[in-house]
């Protein structure tokens, strides 16, 4: 018997600081198959294989456990300078030039998407014909300057070739690019390009011109650096500056605005009410959804839609969107709300097609509560599109176990033929999971994933709902959770099931560490465990808001410190 899928055993979470293998969300890692545990603990001795899933009268993991803390000192975690990824650095041109450079953003090195993200630091690598890209694109972010005199002019009082007006240009329009105060080392370095512009009877704005398409090459520029200083202890504290850019890209993805940059200068940010009182106030602009909107586009992988056939993809990419924008920020829900919540926004295409009554046109929001297989974003179609616009239960039981519960999967073992097996009439895709189920090699796997996809058979590739398959066959849509953290609890649909997860506290916690890998980063590590649990001690995973979850990681003592790397390390 084949193993018809694309993945295959679960291994739980190691935690550790160099992971190894595919990653999924929430910075929890996917061992490879060689090195794979059977019940996914992180003590667990198992050479691979079934997993050995809970007795019913045994406890559950305690969700969280795979990043715990072992002390009550935090620890800020590797130190990495992170690459700014290609939103980030559009942003950045955008606030600081006032150039709208988005239809060159192919040219910026590309975002791969590690640990379930697109922003992990880990993997925004930059090549040797990335950079000479880099110097084509900072060329034409300059030609596209609005107003060049007016910009030089804003950072200077003065455009003679004088070092003072040149010094003062470096230093003002620097602290913008670079996002704190240059060194004299950094001034002078630019200065050389005024001297060229004097000398070739350039005008100074040409010159200061030159410094700037210098300053968007600059490794200061295109990375978040926080450097190696002397320290007195494994720790350094962040200046105020390093924090306004932390503050700044995790909220809005782009660089601090004036308020910021004056609470730098004036030593505030120390303080852990400051930053939340910052965070209080970024997230009321539109660039916090833009930002949030990323979030869900990698954890919901809405970049599938963008190939898809179906005419339906881009209302399947608005509606998912919406709802995430209505819950998260306008009605500030926990985010286990996400899951289950009883309404949806929908296009005029989207709610003819979802069998909506009374269709509106543009896009309008849809009550659920008498809709019964409507809930949340589980039901919605741009989660159950998957390859190319088929339905797959085996892919939608794995995104749930992946993304929702931040449970993984391995590989299948090597020569498994993985090629699903086709419905015919009288034989529907349950029918071979239910023997796949019970007979497979890969059954430890599937008891898993397909009684999760269970829940999911009556939407068709593109969500909408069908009482049979093309064969006829009728659908059933009950089936259990049964992983390492459930000991099998059943549902008897789609809603019920999304009801469960909403409520299960597995589901909180997979919520908070997919908010705190993305918010870093990073892929996180064991060294994160007091962070993640003092996070945990101010507000509660289940009931928190997105909002919550960002305040009560800026007060935590990590955020405002780096790790001091031992030499040779």
């Amino acid at each position: 018997m084949s193993c018809w899928l694309t993945a295959g055993c679960y291994t739980g979470v190691d935690g550790s600081d160099e992971p190894t293998g595919t990653t999924g969300s929430g910075g929890v890692t996917t061992a490879s198959s060689a090195g794979s545990t059977g019940s996914g603990g992180a003590d667990s001795d198992s050479d691979g294989g079934a997993p050995e899933l809970p007795e019913p009268d045994d406890a559950p993991p305690a969700p969280g456990r795979e990043f715990e803390c072992d002390g009550a000192l935090q620890d800020p975690g590797p130190t990495i300078a992170r690459r700014l990824n290609r939103p980030e650095f559009l942003n950045s041109v955008r606030d600081s030039l006032g150039v709208d450079a988005s239809d060159l953003a192919d040219q910026l090195p590309p975002d791969y998407r590690a640990e379930g993200f697109t922003n992990t630091a880990q993997a925004l690598i930059v090549s040797t014909d990335d950079i000479a890209a880099l110097a084509g694109v900072a060329t034409e972010i300059v030609s596209r300057l609005p107003n060049p005199a007016g910009l030089v002019a804003a950072h200077t009082s003065c455009t003679d070739f004088l070092g003072t007006c040149e010094d003062e240009f470096i230093e003002r329009i620097g602290k913008r690019l670079l996002r704190r105060p240059l060194t004299e080392a950094q001034v002078a370095t630019m200065r050389p390009l005024f001297a060229f512009a004097e000398e070739e009877g350039d005008t100074f704005v040409d010159g200061a011109s030159m410094v700037i398409e210098a300053m968007l090459q600059s490794p200061h520029f295109m990375y978040r650096i926080e450097l190696q200083t002397d320290a007195a202890g494994p720790y350094r504290e962040l200046d105020d500056y390093e924090i306004a850019s932390r503050l700044s890209y995790l909220v809005w993805g782009a660089p601090p605005d004036d308020a910021l940059i004056a609470a730098a200068d004036a030593g505030l940010l120390d303080d852990p009410d400051e930053r939340v009182a910052h965070v209080q106030r970024l997230v009321a602009a539109e660039a916090t959804r833009e930002t949030t909107r990323r979030f869900v586009g990698d954890w919901v992988h809405l970049d599938r839609l963008d190939a898809s056939p179906s005419p339906l993809a881009a209302d399947l990419r608005e509606e998912a969107e919406a709802f995430f924008d209505s819950l998260v920020w306008d009605e500030a829900r926990p985010l286990t709300d996400l899951l289950n919540a009883r309404f949806t926004y929908a296009s005029e295409a989207l709610a003819t097609a979802y069998g909506f009554p009374d269709p509106q046109p543009g896009l309008s929001r849809y009550d659920l509560e008498d809709i019964p297989e409507r809930a949340g974003m589980i039901t919605q179609g741009a989660v159950l599109s998957w390859e190319d616009g088929h339905a797959s239960m085996v892919q939608r039981g794995l995104f749930v176990l992946r993304e929702v519960i931040c449970a993984q999967i391995d590989p299948p073992p090597p020569g498994v033929n993985d090629s699903p097996p086709e419905p015919e009439p009288g034989k529907s895709k349950r029918h071979y999971a239910e023997i796949r189920m019970e007979t497979s090699p890969c059954s430890g796997c599937h008891v898993q994933i397909d009684p999760i996809g269970f829940a999911l058979e009556h939407y068709d590739g593109d969500g909408l709902w069908m009482e049979t398959d093309e064969f006829g066959n009728e659908l059933r849509s009950d089936g259990e959770l049964l992983t390492q953290f459930h000991p099998g609890i059943p549902f008897d649909d789609a809603r019920e099931m999304a009801d469960l997860l909403a409520a299960d506290a597995r589901v909180a916690e997979c919520m908070l560490l997919n908010v705190a890998q993305f918010s870093l980063g990073r892929r996180l590590a064991k060294s994160d465990g007091c962070m993640l649990a003092a996070v945990r001690g101010s507000v509660s995973p289940a009931g928190a808001t997105y909002q919550e979850l960002l305040e009560a990681m800026v007060v935590q003592p990590s955020f405002a410190q780096i790790r001091i790397d031992a030499e040779g390390e």
